[in-house]
Order: structure tokens, then C-alpha cells, then sequence
């Protein structure tokens, strides 16, 4: 299946078979869920393979619909970089097309930041290979390892505390995430909401 595929069909080509029974075509799954979703979750399936959907989870904007969770990742990572510019925390700019430099590692020590850190550095590898599914199956653990970031190393100051190294370190990371997220879909032809 091509890209083109997912886009316009040539024929009512059945692209996926529905928990519920029956099946679908990229149409049908487009019309029923909305064009992203439909194109990341069947761009997500390995080629030649048929993915069993479930329209009414991927319906719905929760953690269970994968393209939402991507989506929405990247949108609080944008909200991040927004609320850090208000307080005055730098937030490094990065042409669009080009995966972010790794920021200041040295007050990065917690394992959730080393495990993000990890998984941007994999992507430097991935990035060059074609294979969709692979890629959308890898902004999927990103964004479920910027969730597990954000519950265990708060980027921002709470309250009135001070503006750190730590916070200026996280944001940077923040930022680097959300350029691979960005980059990543992007590459999927799917869009990155900057709010949801």
C-alpha cells in the first residue's frame, strides 16, 4: 500500500477488517474517523498486513486512540514551550525540517529523562528509513515516554518557585521531543495540532 493509496484508493480496496465484524476501505475509515487518525493507524500496520480497527476507540480523543495520542503529545509539548516563554525559560528554535541538536545533558539525570533522551537519539537512525509503519510505531513510544516524562519531571516551576537548570535542561528536551514528534508526522503526512 502507497501513500497515494491511503489517499485516494484506485478501487474500493479493503484496507483493514473492523473488531465489530466486517471491514473497510481508507475512504470509509477516513469519512468515519477523520483523515489523520485513519491515515496513521493504517500507516501504523506492517505492509501486506490487514489491521483489525476499532472505529469507535479510534473515535475518540483518548489515550487508546494511538494517533490522538501522538497528536495530542505534541500539542502539550507546544504548551510547554508556550508557558515557558512566559515565564522567561528560553526555548530553542529549530528550522523545521531538521531534527533538534540534544540539549544539556549534564542535569539530566532522572530515568524518565534518560529514557526520552534515548529514544530521540533513535531517532537520528530511524529517520532514514522509509518504513512508515516503523515510524509510527516509534512516535507512539515517544509520545508514551514524553507521558511518563511529564509525570515524573515536571519541565516547569510550580507555584512561585525559581526557574532552575533542571527546568531550562527539561524544556530543552521538551523541545527536542516535540521537533521529532512534528518531524515524524510530518513524514506520515499527518498533521501535528499545535493546541487540541
Amino acid at each position: 500500500m502507497t501513500t497515494a493509496d491511503l489517499l485516494v484508493p484506485p478501487r474500493a480496496a479493503v484496507v483493514a477488517r473492523l473488531r465489530d465484524g466486517g471491514t473497510t476501505t481508507a475512504a470509509e475509515l477516513a469519512s468515519a474517523v477523520g483523515r489523520d487518525t485513519a491515515r496513521f493507524v493504517l500507516l501504523r500496520a506492517r505492509p501486506g498486513s490487514t489491521p483489525v480497527l476499532d472505529v469507535d476507540v479510534l473515535s475518540t480523543s483518548t489515550d487508546a486512540n494511538p494517533a490522538f495520542r501522538v497528536r495530542h503529545t505534541h500539542a502539550r509539548l507546544c504548551a510547554v514551550a508556550r508557558h515557558a516563554e512566559a515565564l522567561g525559560v528560553p526555548v530553542r528554535r529549530v528550522p523545521a525540517r531538521r531534527v533538534p541538536a540534544r540539549p544539556d545533558t549534564r542535569e539530566l539525570t532522572h530515568p524518565r529523562e534518560l529514557e526520552l533522551l534515548a529514544l530521540l537519539a533513535d531517532y537520528e537512525v530511524l529517520g532514514g528509513r522509509h518504513e512508515q509503519y516503523r515510524l509510527a510505531r516509534y512516535l507512539e513510544s515517544l509520545a508514551e515516554a514524553c507521558a511518563r516524562f511529564e509525570a515524573s519531571c515536571p519541565a516547569l516551576p510550580l507555584g512561585d518557585d525559581p526557574v532552575t537548570a533542571v527546568h531550562r535542561a527539561r524544556v530543552a528536551l521538551c523541545a527536542d521531543a516535540r521537533r521529532v514528534l512534528a518531524d515524524g508526522l510530518r513524514r506520515l503526512d499527518v498533521s501535528a495540532p499545535v493546541q487540541m
